[in-house]
């Protein structure tokens, strides 16, 4: 699949999505805990959020996919309410990390490396499902009464995999922010708070898919919701 929309907007679009990730997660934590505290802990994490809201921001705009935040409906903000919860985790990792480059320089180079893994892995699984759905990306009213009259299903690339693999590369993207600063706060908030409002978004979202597409309920008995699928190849 070639997506190619509008190449010249993706170096403003890729500059907008950093600084807006520095003015809704490095200001509040920095006015929090301190800059100097900031960049002496939680410089790495910063970074990392940075490429991370510049990858999707492109890979957005390339697939054609204009996200307005709406609330109209229980699925929508079950979706306004996951993407508050992954920044609000966000300032929880800086606001509380366990490490820093002045004292335990190892174990915060291994948690960096660490955390770095699974942002990255979430990263790659939030991409591909972008580019695989293309328009279809970001289940909502409209985006369902769009292309429910073709009664067809993406189940191809990474769906054939897993059924929902930008919520997967949420939760990594979650875990990881709490591995990379050492914060045991953060890690409580994951699994606590942000783990079950997945779960219970992707009920509602599974439930509308049956209803718009007849077909996802044979296609949702053979694909895992979460951890994708390893084909083996016997010999």
């Amino acid at each position: 699949m070639t997506l190619a929309r509008r190449p010249e907007t993706l170096g403003p679009t890729a500059f907008t999505g950093i600084i807006a990730n520095l003015l809704v997660v490095g200001l509040p934590s920095s006015a929090f805990i301190g800059l100097s505290e900031l960049l002496w802990s939680g410089s790495v994490l910063l970074v990392l959020s940075c490429l991370i809201a510049a990858s999707e921001a492109i890979a957005v705009e390339t697939a054609g996919v204009f996200e307005i935040m709406s609330v109209g409906s229980k699925l929508q903000r079950l979706s306004a309410c996951s993407a508050i919860a992954l920044l609000i985790e966000f300032w929880i990792a800086l606001a509380t990390p366990c490490v820093d480059m002045r004292h335990g320089a190892g174990t915060f180079t291994f948690l960096s490396l660490a955390g770095a893994l699974f942002m990255l892995a979430g990263l790659y699984m939030r991409l591909l499902a972008i580019r695989t759905l293309g328009e279809r990306f970001g289940i909502d009213d409209r985006t369902l009464a769009k292309f429910s009259g073709s009664g067809t299903i993406v189940d191809s690339g990474i769906y054939r995999r897993v059924r929902h693999p930008s919520e997967t590369g949420h939760i990594l993207l979650s875990i990881g922010a709490a591995v990379a600063v050492g914060s045991f706060v953060a890690a409580a908030w994951v699994f606590l708070i942000m783990v079950p409002l997945t779960l219970g978004r992707l009920r509602q979202e599974e439930r509308a898919l049956s209803m718009f597409f007849p077909a996802y309920r044979s296609y949702r008995r053979i694909t895992p919701a979460l951890i994708p699928a390893i084909a083996i190849q016997k010999s």
